[in-house]
């Protein structure tokens, strides 16, 4: 993208590394917390709290074939394409 260029930036511009912050805002919007754990060169893990089981549920970035998604609690897994609806997802 050019300095020139007009275009608003948008979630789906940066690299999922970086998705983080729209993911926790997003969350946030649902009434979701989420805390962003950063540990030496190990990868960012983002907990988001399960108030109804008291524990927090481990939220990564991987790479599949067709792209990035996002994969929680081990078993569910959506594309990291939008942030506000994988916070859906991921919120229940």
């Amino acid at each position: 993208m050019s300095a020139s260029s007009s275009r608003k930036l948008l979630p789906h511009d940066f690299a999922p590394a970086n998705d983080a912050p729209w993911l926790m805002v997003s969350l946030r919007g649902l009434g979701r917390g989420s805390v962003l754990y950063m540990h030496g060169r190990a990868e960012p893990v983002l907990a988001v709290p399960v108030v109804s089981r008291r524990r927090s549920m481990a939220l990564l970035v991987v790479q599949d074939p067709g792209g990035w998604s996002y994969l929680w609690d081990a078993a569910h897994r959506t594309p990291a394409r939008s942030a506000p609806v994988a916070a859906e997802l991921i919120a229940g």
